[in-house]
């Protein structure tokens, strides 16, 4: 059946949201809309969505095509089928100017069987066909090859045994069968996509098992120029895995899916690096995720589309990876319960479309803005490493250490150094943890130094002009080690450093020191007391006085907990608070209000929103094997967190960009061949992008775009 609607049906029942060549729309009718891929139409003036659906046509499900213009908006949309079900998950362009579907129905021959629509580019049916034996077929992707022929590829339940099995149709332009294969092993088989090999040959993917008890492996079908099968190979882990795409790339393939990680059904994104004989050259993997889809980048790396669960629900994602499988950067979009396909378009942006919940369906115009509009590297000496990180009139200024010592770097707007500085001798052990700004024309600086008659550590802070002439430093310490984590301007142009001492209990204890303009020490307070208590960063309280973060000794002194203090003006504790297992690393006021701080707990990074009273309002954790290092809000309310993330292959320094709901809007990461990579400080600039320091094998610099 063919039904036809000039008006569309379909109408956006979501907030759209759109940002100049991007956005995203849902649609239903009451009922349900599945869809399944979608390509730019070949005028190149909007887009074709097909799936399913049971709002309109003439059955249960019905093939749905919909037409959309370039901005998203449904302009038609027509339905194929009978009285049973139909679905569509493949559409391709033909070399005729029209489109091929193909899919799966019940409602004609017998049990399922694949199903194959041509339309012309206005809708309308050319022909439709079915194609299949005694059991079930099912089509998942279709190539033409040459002379209209077409080869499409899915799955059959013919053969005696009643497990699936790898289906190969060839059809010529006008639905006639050419040739029909199977190919399984004892268990189950089907494959998801195919594509064409420079050798006129054909590539295939999906999953396959060597057993009906068996677990299933991500599968790789080659064939030849004739169609026959050259060789298969399968790849995988203990549980569950499955090939759902492969792009033939110059000497051999790429293969992404995704990989079980238990028998409950965990699944991490999964990719393959294979020689042309279909060898396994590497694999890698991403943690939680499914890709469907992969498209070469510009750089010579790829994007995969696909989803994953992010924060407390599944979102559709973008990966952008390298060219030896490294993740460097991931951006979600809208909640996705199911993903249906990805193309890329004319103007190098993406189309994704899918589920969201159980009626809606979205679709959604992506692109790769958000990524860091520069990333400088500054390596002069081994152990080097920015620390802090702070915008000036100029430019940009990194604190940090370099062989041991203390290391600034002054940079232009565009991140080139302008100056550096070391202070230090190969006797001494100094760095630089925390900048702030001192006048108009200097920069006050903390960290540690222990360059003392004793040998033993003190905190220092430093006046630097923005030339780098050091002006003046002024020492601070015990009998113990003292170190310098934090340093705050004051509204009377006093400064608070906040850090860690072991004088007096002999304990590490939060030391807080609160001097006047030239440095010199007003009051200085220990807490802790017999507890092992640390202090690592300081904000302002709207209210008044200051709050500390660090970590301490939990209620049963079992382990190390959150630890956070709110002190008034003189050191005196208004009140104090654990947070759970873990570690504060930094806290700043969070807009509109209250204050927010990150850290690690478990092996995850840690977020923790808390009101004037440090009563918990939000609380959010990373991936495993992340650590949340430095926090800083833009002015609608977004923030931008900075730290590490890996896998066994994947991350290192990561930057996580914020919605003011606490999702992730994008995630970047930097890596190093040649040493560590993590990000230290962030913060966001004048014009709502940020600037990131830290390690990727030398002191690194990143610089990123405001979010439009």
């Amino acid at each position: 059946m063919d039904l036809y609607s000039s008006d569309s049906k379909f109408q956006n029942i979501s907030e759209t949201t759109s940002t100049e060549d991007s956005w995203s729309r849902y649609f239903d009718h009451g009922s349900s809309i599945i869809l399944y891929d979608c390509i730019q139409t070949t005028g190149g003036d909007g887009y074709l969505f097909i799936g399913g659906t049971d709002a309109i046509g003439a059955g249960g499900y019905d093939v749905l095509l919909m037409q959309t213009d370039a901005d998203g908006n449904s302009i038609r949309e027509r339905t194929f089928g009978g009285s049973g079900n139909e679905f569509a998950l493949d559409i391709e362009p033909t070399s005729d100017g029209n489109y091929l579907l193909t899919g799966t129905t019940d409602s004609y021959g017998i049990g399922g069987d694949l199903y194959v629509v041509k339309v012309t580019p206005t809708g309308d049916m050319m022909w439709e066909n079915t194609y299949g034996r005694s059991g079930n077929e099912k089509g998942y992707d279709a190539i033409e090859t040459g002379g209209g022929d077409f080869l499409i590829v899915g799955w059959t339940t013919s053969a005696e045994d009643d497990d699936k099995d790898t289906y190969i149709l060839c059809i010529n332009s006008c639905g006639s069968t050419i040739f029909e294969r199977t190919s399984g092993r004892e268990g189950t088989d089907y494959i998801s996509t195919i594509h064409a090999t420079p050798d006129g040959g054909f590539i295939l993917s999906g999953r396959s098992s060597e057993s009906f008890e068996g677990y299933e492996d991500a599968y790789l079908i080659k064939l030849d120029a004739e169609k026959e099968i050259e060789w298969n190979r399968s790849f995988g882990g203990e549980y569950n895995d499955h090939g759902r795409d492969v792009l033939p790339v110059d000497d051999g393939y790429i293969v992404v899916g995704w990989m079980g990680t238990d028998w409950t059904g965990n699944e991490d994104l999964y990719i393959v690096r294979t020689d042309l004989d279909g060898s396994v050259r590497w694999e890698k993997t991403i943690e939680d995720g499914k890709a469907y889809e992969i498209f070469p980048a510009a750089d010579g790396g790829y994007v995969l589309g696909g989803y994953g669960r992010r924060s407390t629900s599944k979102k559709a994602i973008l990966w952008h990876i390298s060219e030896n499988g490294n993740l460097i950067q991931e951006e979600s979009y809208t909640e996705c319960n199911s993903f249906g396909g990805m193309t890329d378009t004319t103007d190098g942006k993406y189309l994704l479309c899918g589920r969201e919940g159980n009626v809606d369906s979205f679709i959604l115009k992506a692109s790769e803005e958000g990524s860091a509009e520069w990333c400088k590297n500054y390596g002069v000496s081994p152990g080097q490493s920015g620390e802090a990180v702070m915008e000036t009139p100029d430019g940009y200024m990194i604190a940090g250490e370099a062989a041991d010592s203390i290391h600034i770097i002054h940079t232009d707007m565009e991140g080139n150094m302008t100056w550096e500085r070391t202070v230090g001798n190969l006797f001494t052990w100094e760095g630089a943890r925390s900048i702030a700004p001192g006048s108009d024309t200097t920069v006050m600086i903390t960290g540690h130094t222990n360059a003392t008659p004793n040998g033993d550590f003190d905190i220092f802070l430093m006046n630097v002009s923005l030339d780098g002439e050091i002006l003046g430093e002024t020492r601070y310490g015990g009998q113990g080690d003292e170190s310098g984590q934090s340093v705050l301007k004051l509204s009377d142009g006093g400064y608070l450093i906040a850090g860690t001492t072991t004088t007096g209990s002999g304990q590490p204890n939060i030391l807080v020191i609160r001097t006047d303009a030239n440095g010199t020490e007003r009051w200085s307070r220990h807490y802790g007391g017999e507890t092992d208590c640390r202090g690592y960063s300081a904000c302002i309280h709207r209210e008044g006085g200051y709050l500390i973060t660090g970590t301490g000794e939990s209620d049963d002194a079992s382990d190390q907990s959150v630890y956070l203090m709110h002190i008034d003006e003189e050191g005196d504790v208004v009140w104090n608070r654990t947070a759970g297992i873990g570690c504060g690393n930094s806290i700043k006021p969070a807009v509109p209000s209250g204050y927010a701080i990150v850290g690690h707990s478990d092996g995850r990074g840690k977020y923790i929103l808390i009101d004037e009273a440090g009563s918990s309002v939000r609380e959010s954790m990373g991936l495993l094997n992340s650590s949340f290092n430095d926090i800083s809000y833009r002015s609608d309310g977004s923030y931008v967190i900075t730290g590490r993330e890996t896998t066994d292959f994947s991350g290192g320094g990561t930057i996580w960009e914020m919605s003011t709901s606490g999702s992730t809007l994008m995630k970047h990461f930097f890596r190093s061949s040649s040493g560590s990579s993590t990000g230290s400080a962030v913060q966001c600039t004048n014009d709502d992008g940020y600037i990131v320091t830290g390690v990727c094998g030398d002191t690194i610099l990143i610089r990123g775009p405001p979010r439009p």
